[in-house]
């Protein structure tokens, strides 16, 4: 989501969210409310990219992606996409921003002794 509210605040004319799943509720929103992205923005759920296309000069050209359906759930509890063939559709594209989910790890803030014990009055 970052990404490409982030790419169509920097000038891409239009943007596409390629994610395996299904978007819904808040983070579907913001892409589609956010500033810079309501007119260029594409999302694209239950869909899985699989390979990014190149020119003879190793330039991008384009994104290889294939439609998936939910089926039972994971370990982490979210439905399972499985790959539907014959599917397959491309994107023409010249930039391609790989993100992945993410979560906080405080390891680092723990280490430092965050959060304190005990809260000091702002001076």
């Amino acid at each position: 989501m970052d990404a490409a509210i982030s790419a169509a605040r920097s000038g891409a004319k239009r943007t596409h969210l390629i994610y395996r799943r299904v978007l819904r509720g808040d983070a579907c929103h913001s892409i589609r409310g956010q500033p810079g992205t309501r007119a260029g923005s594409d999302v694209l759920d239950q869909s899985d990219p699989k390979r990014i296309l190149k020119d003879s000069s190793t330039a991008v050209k384009g994104i290889e992606c294939l439609e998936v359906k939910l089926g039972s759930r994971d370990k982490s509890g979210r439905k399972r996409p499985i790959p539907l063939k014959g599917t397959e559709f491309q994107l023409d594209v010249d930039l391609v921003i790989g993100a992945v989910g993410q979560k906080v790890d405080h390891r680092l803030l723990k280490s430092l002794g965050w959060p304190p014990t005990r809260m000091e009055p702002r001076r």
